[in-house]
């Protein structure tokens, strides 16, 4: 079973961080001796001490353990058969505020060949809310403008699609406008094509242009 040294890392940890509550606690440490309320106990000072998240990923972890000693063969049963991960509650992420926006718009009013790229690439990240690895991919054949007058859509790698909002549409001109920069027609953007592959037009994400 491959596992990154990470995660590996992580069950290591969680194992060892057990195996010292339960010591510390006067609890069994003999994986044969340990039952659901050794690991109930433990699971419950992790969230005392951690983010629900992390707790979860401890329990996780501990989890695996147990599951593979049962595979071979050094347990009948894992303690933690019935038991089930901590919540997790949902924390909407912090979001900019408007007068935020308007600040990093305000930033790249330029005409230059860097403030339209980086307008357009405010308004893209605004608009559709993508991953900033599906903005460093995305190309200029990738937005359809000419879905509708009004409605232009851009299509994303996984299958989603920008919303089509009076944002979205700012977003497809700010594209129309980085594009039509006299810089790209000159004979330096296809010096550019022949060093990296790609007009530099269609190259949001290299560090050149970054």
């Amino acid at each position: 079973m491959n596992r990154s040294t990470n995660t590996i890392r992580g069950n290591v940890e969680a194992v060892e961080k057990l195996d010292a509550f339960l010591a510390a606690n006067g609890m069994p440490r003999a994986v044969a001796n340990i039952r659901r309320e050794h690991i109930e106990a433990f699971v419950e000072d992790q969230l005392a001490r951690l983010r629900p998240a992390s707790a979860a990923n401890r329990y996780r972890s501990v989890q695996q353990f147990f599951r593979w000693l049962v595979e071979e063969g050094e347990i009948k049963e894992s303690p933690m058969a019935k038991m089930h991960p901590p919540t997790i509650p949902e924390t909407p992420p912090p979001v900019l505020r408007g007068d935020e926006i308007d600040a990093l718009r305000k930033a790249t009013t330029g005409t230059s060949f860097d403030d339209r790229r980086d307008r357009a690439i405010i308004e893209m990240l605004y608009a559709t809310g993508m991953r900033r690895a599906e903005l460093v991919g995305l190309k200029v054949d990738d937005i359809d403008t000419h879905a509708s007058a009004k409605l232009p859509w851009l299509w994303l790698g996984n299958g989603r699609a920008a919303t089509n909002s009076w944002h979205g549409r700012r977003a497809i001109q700010a594209q129309r406008r980085r594009r039509s920069l006299p810089w790209v027609r000159r004979p330096r953007a296809a010096e550019y094509r022949r060093e990296h592959g790609v007009w530099p037009w269609d190259d949001l994400g290299r560090r050149q242009l970054v």
